[in-house]
């Protein structure tokens, strides 16, 4: 069973996403000045880990 893990980070003027979708992982960060919604890094996530 594959478990998605979702890690936010907030470091003063970024933002990090970490994701965790065994066996891939990938990581997003996100300036505040271009910051996206959590939909569309969710449907990004989605694109790379191919579900």
């Amino acid at each position: 069973m594959n478990v998605l893990k979702l890690v936010f980070y907030n470091a003063y003027d970024k933002v990090t996403l970490k994701f965790t979708f065994a066996p891939k992982e990938a990581k997003v960060e996100i300036h505040s000045d271009c910051i996206k919604t959590l939909g569309n890094i969710l449907q990004d996530l989605v694109e790379y880990i191919g579900v």
